[in-house]
């Protein structure tokens, strides 16, 4: 009976003392795993980017698009240094300080005596675009962490400017998580869905900024928070566009227009040698910019109407204005 009672006595110190172990070992632990979640912010002053004199006209639209990306990543803040003098640093180089340059003298072009930013938690980022021979891009990402002296490269090859635009974001995500050592995420971004609940959305240039489809021979349509943007169509054009709120009727209503030059590819629905034949006869001024007019629905989806040009069944090309849905993917 005495040997029972004893073994009864040693379960349920054993029991106890395991449980009290449990619980502080637990509370050693918990605090580490809540580190890696709560992981700190940094500082990206992005720089912009070096690109070929034959894209200039697509520098501020590629660059207004990595700035947007940054600002979205979670526990990152954008601090805009862009057109500060990177790109001239760069053309002042002759072809063979270019050659010479290192992923770390690269850093020498960064047009600011990096002495009078403060080190802590601080990352400086910029991106260089290449063409090649074959017509593919190149885009690189450099960051350099101030406070480690870690620098980050991250490159890939696009096959045209349009795939570089669409999917950039990777790889520049990818640059910023190695250079923190601790993976990125889009913050408070709704998940991706064919339709985005309009109590999400707002009717003002911030609130619709995001990506959008859902017109036949465009890709994808990218809306930013400067009222600027870009249309990337499936045959690899893309065109820049301008974003503006208006008053109409009482109500407020998106106006999208067109801020490029003329281009045969922005009318995908006809074939290229009727547009660029339409236009040799009437003159570029015959075609109007195109341009939406859009409301936001109670659905989260952009809808209204688009003026463009049509083919009509006789094969002639005239003016349009076609009805068009717009849903929002991300």
């Amino acid at each position: 009976m005495v040997n029972k009672k004893k073994k009864i006595t040693f379960f349920i110190f054993l029991t106890l003392f395991l449980f009290f172990s449990n619980i502080k070992i637990f509370s050693q632990v918990q605090p580490n795993s809540q580190n890696v979640q709560n992981s700190e912010s940094y500082d990206v002053y992005f720089y912009g980017l070096i690109a070929p004199a034959s894209q200039k006209n697509q520098l501020n639209i590629t660059q207004d698009l990595f700035a947007a990306q940054i600002r979205i990543l979670s526990n990152l803040n954008l601090v805009d240094k862009r057109n500060t003098g990177l790109q001239e640093n760069f053309d002042e180089l002759s072809f063979n300080q270019v050659q010479e340059l290192t992923n770390e003298t690269f850093f020498n072009l960064v047009p600011e005596d990096v002495l009078k930013i403060s080190k802590l938690h601080t990352i400086l980022l910029f991106a260089k675009i290449d063409k090649t021979e074959d017509e593919s891009w190149i885009c690189t990402f450099f960051a350099k962490n101030l406070l480690s002296g870690k620098i980050s490269v991250e490159s890939k090859t696009f096959d045209s400017y349009y795939k570089l635009l669409a999917e950039v974001k990777d790889s520049l995500k990818e640059v910023l998580s190695n250079n923190v050592e601790s993976e990125l995420f889009i913050g408070n971004a709704p998940k991706r869905q064919e339709s985005i609940p309009q109590s999400s959305l707002s009717m003002s240039i911030e609130g619709i900024s995001g990506t959008w489809k859902g017109e036949e021979g465009i890709s994808k349509i990218i809306l930013m928070r400067s009222g600027r943007g870009f249309v990337i169509f499936t045959n690899g054009a893309s065109m820049n566009i301008a974003v503006s709120i208006e008053n109409a009727n009482n109500s407020k209503m998106i106006r999208i227009t067109q801020n490029a030059n003329f281009n045969a590819s922005f009318y995908p629905q006809i074939p290229r040698q009727k547009v660029l034949a339409f236009v040799q006869e009437n003159g570029v001024q015959s075609t109007t910019p195109i341009e939406w007019q859009l409301v936001l629905s109670d659905e989260g989806t952009l809808s209204g109407l688009k003026n463009s040009l049509e083919l009509t069944p006789d094969g002639v090309i005239t003016e349009s204005r076609q009805r068009v849905v717009w849903n929002k993917v991300n």
